[in-house]
């Protein structure tokens, strides 16, 4: 799952060069790639908190 966050972080980098540099004319695959890479990012995010809650949650427990 790291993986394929940083992954697609790195393509939509290549991307965006590529546009900047001229390389490509391709502006709205690069705008899209950063917007996966984002959003990727973000549900990457929302599970790390969500699993930090849950083991909080279980520490907490009384046995």
């Amino acid at each position: 799952m790291l993986k394929e966050v940083d992954n697609r972080q790195l393509d939509a980098a290549e991307k965006a060069v590529a546009v900047d540099s001229g390389r490509s004319d391709d502006v709205i695959g690069a705008v899209l790639s950063s917007q996966e890479a984002s959003l990727s990012f973000s549900m990457l995010t929302q599970v790390r908190n969500k699993l930090s809650t849950a083991l909080d949650d279980l520490l907490k427990m009384q046995i």
